[in-house]
């Protein structure tokens, strides 16, 4: 890349960006999320209460 910086890691310092030593980067592996990931954690909610409902309309029935 013509113009660019030669050493781009050496002066992230300066900024106070630096990356921490701890840091291992996972490839393969996204950490963001679109829109498919938000609507199934909604239809997983969802549905976790619907099947508190179901149960406790069994046991409900059940003490009858």
């Amino acid at each position: 890349m013509e113009g660019g910086e030669p050493f781009p890691g050496d002066n992230r310092h300066i900024t106070g960006y630096a990356t921490p030593a701890s840091f291992i980067p996972v490839y393969g592996k996204s950490t963001t999320k679109d829109a498919g990931d938000i609507a199934a954690e909604a239809s997983l909610a969802k549905a976790a209460v619907k099947h508190v409902e179901e149960a406790k309309k069994a046991a409900e029935a059940a003490e009858l």
